[in-house]
Parts: C-alpha cells; structure tokens; sequence
C-alpha cells in the first residue's frame, strides 16, 4: 500500500510532467546523485539478439558490432547498473526527489532503422521504490517493478517477491580510494554507453527515448571485481543463471568499477 506521502507525489507528478513536457521538451528536469557499480559481461551475440524486442510495430533492431578491446569474438556486451540513486526527481519541487536503490539490465549499442546512432535497450528497471517503479514505466516507457532489495559497500541483493528468483553480487575493490574517471582508460566504455539514446518497451506500441547527461568530468571510480549469481526469472532467458559469473576490475578492459557521479535526465521525447 502506498502511504501518504507516495500518494501525494503520484498526484503532484502527473500535472507537473504535463505542464514541463509541451514546453521544456529540451531541458533535463530531473537531476540527481548516484552511486553505483557499472559492471560488463559478454554474452553470445545471438543470445543478445534474442533479448531485443520483438513485438514493436514498425521496428527493426539489430546490434552493432563495437571495437571494444577485450571484446571476443562473437560476443556482444551487456551492461548491468546496481547502485542508489541519491535524491532523484524534478528539479523543483525538491520534496519529489527520492533516495532509493535500483538494478538495470541494458543492451548497448543497438541499431535502428532511421537512426544514425546506435542506442540502448533497457530490458528491465528492478527499484525497491513503488514510486519509482511507476513513474518510469508510465512516462519513460520502461519495463520496471519493484522488489526487495538490500545493499552494503560491498554486497547487492535482490528478490522478487518472496520467491526463488533472486540476484547476489558481491565486489571487492581494488584502490584504497576513489580517483577522477580520467584516471583509468578503459573507463571509456561506460562514457560510451551511458551517453546513448535509451529505450524500452514496456507498451510496445509507444515508442519513447531519453537521454542521460553524466557529468563525466567529476566523476569519481574504482576499480573493482564482481562475484555475481542470479537464478531464473530475473534477468532474460537466456541470461546464464545458478552459476557465478566474475568481472575483473577497471585496470583491465571492459571491467567493473565502483562510482560516484551526479546526472541530469531529460524528459521523455519521440524516437
């Protein structure tokens, strides 16, 4: 159930987005702090191709084949974020902001007709907020629930609802403290990949993009391994599941780093 204070903010959220949106369609209207683990697997190119949506009318995907060092032959990378966001929402007012941890399963560098850019696909959004979990299905168009979660510095854990589907991750870091991201090179493909177009697919027939805006140059990383195991009903079918799957960190490329950084969200707009 929702309480109070949640319900307020539905209320106050859907008037709010219908003012800004027709006039402010430009303008990043939400903002906030994040602290997150950004980690790389790579999976077989026909499993991805296999997680891209397929019931979009009109709509043909297909995926790039990136020059990423360390990338192997016939593979393709997917990305996954587990971290908190730190006081998210409109700019104004401040009370719709929100602290509150979330997962991302997303899909780099997809191909579109019509588009010039590759762009990703956020398969599914895990959020421990119901708030949350709604306003992104409802106005950004994202596949998201919200389940039980729990974190530490060093551990993530997720479980939906009540069952056997559950994620566990745990890092261990590899620098005593955080350094600017300029620092490490192969931090490069996250700036690749978090500064694409994103969509997803929650009603198939509306087709919604946006934008994040990283501020890449005070942004704060470390290097990290990653100790990750989740079972079946969470992640895509064809997703390896009840086997650990290991990162290595930052120093090598297409690794795993701890960060801190700050971001602005644009508004939904057309494709």
């Amino acid at each position: 159930k929702l309480d109070f204070r949640k319900m307020v903010r539905y209320s106050l959220l859907v008037p709010l987005l219908i003012v800004a949106i027709p006039s402010c369609l430009s303008l990043s209207l939400i903002e906030g702090h994040y602290h997150t683990w950004w980690a790389v697997v790579q999976l077989p190119r026909e499993d991805v191709l296999d997680m891209l949506p397929k019931n979009m009318p009109h709509r043909n995907f297909t995926l790039q084949k990136p020059k990423l060092e360390g990338l192997k032959n016939g593979m393709h990378p997917v990305v996954l974020e587990l971290g908190t966001e730190i006081h998210t929402g409109p700019v104004f007012p401040a009370f719709l902001q929100e602290t509150f941890t979330e997962f991302k399963f997303e899909i780099p560098w997809v191909n579109q007709v019509g588009k010039s850019t590759p762009t990703v696909y956020k398969y599914i959004i895990y959020t421990n907020s119901s708030f949350e979990s709604f306003s992104t299905k409802e106005f950004y168009n994202l596949n998201s629930a919200a389940i039980k979660m729990n974190t530490s510095s060093d551990s993530y854990f997720m479980q939906y609802k009540n069952t056997a589907s559950v994620l566990r991750a745990k890092f261990h870091s590899q620098a005593a403290k955080f350094s600017p991201a300029s620092s490490y090179k192969y931090f490069s493909v996250y700036k690749q990949v978090m500064s694409q177009e994103w969509f997803g697919d929650a009603d198939p027939n509306s087709y919604t993009c946006a934008n994040h805006h990283y501020d890449f140059s005070a942004t704060k990383v470390k290097p990290a391994t990653m100790r990750l195991m989740v079972s079946k009903g969470l992640l895509p079918p064809k997703f390896p599941t009840n086997k650990v799957i290991t990162t290595t960190g930052l120093s090598h490329p297409l690794g795993t780093a701890e960060v801190y950084t700050t971001f602005k969200l644009s508004l939904p707009h057309g494709c």
